[in-house]
């Protein structure tokens, strides 16, 4: 009976610690992309906040390019390999942002969609 005791308390503790409320669905972020990517709506906002510092109207800090109207990020893809350069890991060649900090995979995705569609301008 002890031995039978001490079995179920092994497999108690056991299962407590491989039982967990966190999926791997959880940590991947599964909101889907809008039916049409547009760049006023979607693409505007993610350069903004993550190129803008160096790639404003004014690009500074060594960078050769604004990446702020849209004729410029369309350019910016179709010329100078913007999506290859944001999909380089933080201390590649040439990789962007200078920051070191990747941008998320979602919206490296959604720029790569914007492109796939025809870079629709706005709604």
């Amino acid at each position: 009976m002890k031995t039978f005791k001490y079995i179920i308390g092994i497999a108690l503790v056991t299962l407590s610690y491989n039982c967990t409320s966190v999926s791997e669905e959880d940590l991947i972020d599964n909101t889907p992309p809008p039916d049409f990517v547009n760049f006023e709506e979607d693409i505007r906002v993610i350069f903004e906040n993550n190129c803008w510092q160096c790639h404003g109207t004014t690009p500074q800090f060594g960078a050769q390019t604004s990446l702020v109207f849209y004729d410029e990020v369309v350019f910016g893809i179709e010329n100078n390999n913007v999506i290859g350069r944001i999909s380089l890991q933080p201390g590649e060649p040439g990789a962007m942002p200078l920051t070191g900090v990747r941008l998320p995979q979602n919206l490296i995705d959604l720029i790569i969609l914007w492109e796939e569609e025809g870079f629709l301008e706005s709604p």
